[in-house]
Order: C-alpha cells, then structure tokens, then sequence
C-alpha cells in the first residue's frame, strides 16, 4: 500500500500499535474475498509503515525509492555514483539508478567499482580481481516470450543452487530510460560446466538489449547472491511458483534428486497457459522418489 509518515507520526506508542493491526486487519478481510480461509493459517505477520523505513534508513519522510519516481528523476535523471568532488562518491536508492534494494545494490556495485578504479590507480597495493566478464555461448526459447541465456562459467565462481547473479551487459544495443543491468537466478545447477539464466521478454530496454545478444557477446557478472535454498531434512517441500519464478527452483530440484530426497516434494506451477510454462517438460522427469508436478493454468 502507499503510506505516509503523516499518517503515524503523531500517534503514542499505545495509537501506534492499535493503528497496526487495524491496518493487518484490513488486509486480511482483502485476502479473504480471494483466497477464504487464508487468515486461519497465518500464525505471525508484522506491518511496516513509513515509520519503521524512517527509522531503519533514516529516510526523509520514510521513502524507500528516494526521489519521487517521475520521468526526470528516474533512471539517468538520478545522481550519479560519482560527484564532482574528489574522492566524494554516493550509493542508495537517491542515486542512479535508484527506487528501492535493487536499485540500491545495483547503486552499491556500480560506487564500489569507480571507487576501486580510483583506489587501484593511486594504491601501490595490487587489487586481487576475479575474472567477471563472461560470453555468451547460445539462447533458446523455454517457452512463449521466455528466452534462456547460456553463458560461459568463469574459474571459481562457486554457488549453491537457488542463488543469483547480478547480470551487467557490456555494450547494450539499447538504454532508453533505464539501465543494462539486472538480477537474474541461476536456472543451471552448480554442477553443470556453464552459467544459464532465463528471463520473460519485454520492451524495456535491458530485454531489448538482450534479444539483441549474439554468440560472443560479453556481460560482467557480479555475485552469487542470496541464501535462497531448501533443506534435506526429514521434512516435505511444497513450491508454491508462478511464471519466470521457477528459475531458482530448477537448480533446487536438482539438488534434491542429488541428494537422493525422500520426503514428499509438490509442486504448483502457475502459468496463464501451458505456453507460457517454462521448463514444463523438464520439471515433469524430476527423478525425485516421491515427487508430485502439479501444473496450473489459470486460463483455462
């Protein structure tokens, strides 16, 4: 929901904590006129407002994209990383290229880098670097407006299945009103010898840029990230999934039919059609002992 500080600020801790489950229940009824019975089965929840951003960020007014989102503030319009002072650089979501965590890591990467540029120059200190620029071997369709990207796996690049990587295209053919870089999760499992990744096409520029990929064309990969992950104790695993969601549960799949899992495992595959479904033929061979696909489309 949209919230102002306003809206808190002068309450006392007592009208605070009332005006929070007022609000909680609110959104409950909603749910409840979707999914009935939903409330029964939420055993903690907690609401934040612009109050808690206030106090966490210290954010003027409790924003947490920075400036207001309008066409000259956004994108290009932000601050850059680096100002016109020397050896002053900025980082956040009031920065290019700004509006909430994603932006403020890919913010973060981008200050981190012109830093280490600067640092690397005046330092006699060798700057120990991994090798983060990798090419693109081949890109098929995994369904409709679903493209899968296969790229070279760089030496050393360790991860666990369910993380991701943060995805900067060198030379992007498009930059109209955004930027060439995206968060995307590994789809391949960190056994394999390459790097995959899948993303739903659009008209945004990064998607534009990367249908215009060729084979050989570089990106830089920053990452893994993320503690996205199951575990192989003694207990069932239910994905609830829709759309391009199921890209960090491929690998996670994987990892369990590894590990030779013996507990019960369901999926829910949401998708609008089965042409939209990704990897739909993949998941239903999932070699897993005990392993339900359960495929829903919504359109039908």
């Amino acid at each position: 929901m949209a919230d102002y500080l306003s809206n808190w600020e002068q309450l006392n801790p007592e009208e605070y904590k009332a005006k929070k489950v007022e609000v909680a229940q609110l959104v409950f009824k909603r749910l409840e006129k979707i999914i009935p019975g939903i409330t029964d089965c939420i055993e903690y929840y907690e609401v934040g407002t612009a109050k808690t951003i206030q106090r966490y960020t210290l954010n003027p007014e409790g924003t947490p994209y920075g400036y207001a989102q309008i066409p000259k503030q956004s994108g290009m319009g932000r601050i850059p990383v680096q100002s016109p002072i020397k050896n002053l650089y900025f980082a956040g979501a009031w920065t290019f290229p700004g509006g909430g965590f994603t932006g403020t890591i890919i913010s973060g990467f981008l200050c981190a880098n012109k830093v280490q540029k600067s640092v690397s120059k005046k330092s006699r200190t060798t700057l120990i670097t991994d090798d983060r620029i990798i090419k693109l071997i081949s890109t098929i369709g995994v369904a409709k407006s679903t493209i899968e990207l296969t790229f070279e796996k760089p030496k050393f690049f360790d991860y666990v299945a369910g993380q991701y990587a943060v995805l900067d295209i060198i030379n992007p053919k498009h930059q109209e009103f955004d930027i060439p870089i995206r968060s995307s999760s590994m789809v391949s499992h960190p056994d394999e010898n390459v790097l995959r990744f899948a993303m739903r096409l659009s008209n945004s520029s990064y998607k534009k840029s990367v249908m215009a990929l060729k084979v050989g064309d570089q990106c830089r990969l920053f990452g893994p990230m993320g503690n996205f992950s199951v575990s192989t104790n003694n207990k069932g695993i239910v994905f609830l999934i829709s759309g391009i969601g199921i890209t960090p549960v491929l690998p996670l799949l994987k990892e369990l039919e590894k590990a030779k899992f013996s507990q019960p495992v369901y999926l829910f595959y949401s998708n609008k059609a089965l042409e939209t479904a990704s990897y739909h033929e993949q998941l239903k061979l999932i070699s897993i002992s005990d392993y339900k696909y359960i495929p829903v489309f919504t359109n039908s």
